[in-house]
């Protein structure tokens, strides 16, 4: 298992880089996010940012959405989506922060659509895994403009359920087969997974053979990352380690509408009023433009 290499290493910052809420991506870290599909981006958001954001996020989680998923029998691992929609600090943070204008730097497109919002809760000593996958094969969708930017919102490591990343290109070009998360026997899900496709390798039974990026995040890192890069996130091993994260993904104005095989994630779709079809470009309501070049 690899810490951080030599090509993740981040110089340091002037003040200039640094807007209200969320510093500035380098051209370094850009740099790195297009060669290798991931980049570490430590202190992205400010110290007030996460106390704002992690309040919130205790909130919807003592009082999850109906979008909510609870994945664990043991413990406690919470996926909840769209927070925007009815959380006023996270629609803040996507809409009026530099956070936009990161992903589509980093995509190199003029214009950026919140594709959707996503909140994890990992309690301690919660052993559910969140199984090594991409995130392509389970969204509609198809193109190359894709990221997310994962936000720690507490300080964690490997062993409190942080999340990882499989180095290699090939992985990229390779899609895999879905994965049921969770505790859920994927036997019961008959069609869950696309069988054109091979099912993920596992990564970790053979560390010598891949190589695995993994940090110790503080509260306020980020990773930035594309949806074809595999990841993962063990579980939190930890006594008191309440891992908290909020991740934003982002879509340019290449990616298509395109429903693959296997389980798909309804929450995705258009509206089905909006008469989207195969192979249309990904406009919605649902999916609004959150930062424009041209504006």
């Amino acid at each position: 298992m690899s810490r951080i290499p030599a090509w993740l290493e981040i110089s340091k910052l002037s003040p200039e880089d640094y807007s209200v809420h969320v510093r500035k991506l380098t051209e370094a870290e850009i740099q790195a996010y297009r060669d290798e599909g991931v980049v570490l981006v430590p202190a992205f958001a400010d110290q007030a940012t996460v106390a704002v954001l992690r309040a919130a996020a205790e909130r919807r989680a003592a009082a999850p959405s109906d979008h909510a998923d609870e994945l664990s029998n043991v413990g406690r691992l919470l996926s909840d989506q769209f927070l925007y929609n009815d959380i006023d600090e996270f629609r803040e943070f996507v809409f009026q922060t530099a956070v936009a204008e990161n992903a589509g730097r980093a995509m190199g497109v003029d214009r950026v659509r919140l594709y959707f919002d996503h909140l994890f809760v990992c309690a301690p000593q919660t052993p559910t895994d969140y199984y090594w996958h991409q995130d392509v094969p389970y969204w509609p969708v198809t193109g190359d403009p894709i990221c997310s930017i994962w936000l720690s919102l507490t300080d964690c490591t490997p062993e409190s359920s942080a999340l990882q990343f499989v180095r290699g290109q090939e992985h990229q070009d390779q899609l895999y087969a879905q994965t049921p998360f969770g505790d859920e026997d994927p036997a019961r899900h008959q069609g869950f997974a696309a069988a054109d496709r091979p099912p993920p390798p596992d990564f970790h039974a053979e560390p010598e053979r891949y190589e695995i990026l993994s940090w110790d995040y503080k509260a306020g890192d980020a990773v930035l990352f594309n949806a074809r890069i595999m990841h993962s996130s063990g579980g939190n091993s930890s006594k008191d380690v309440n891992r908290v994260a909020y991740s934003t993904r982002w879509i340019g104005d290449d990616v298509r509408f395109a429903v693959k095989p296997g389980w798909q994630d309804p929450l995705l779709f258009p509206d089905s009023d909006e008469r989207t079809r195969d192979g249309d470009p990904l406009v919605s309501r649902k999916f609004p433009v959150a930062w424009s070049a041209r504006d």
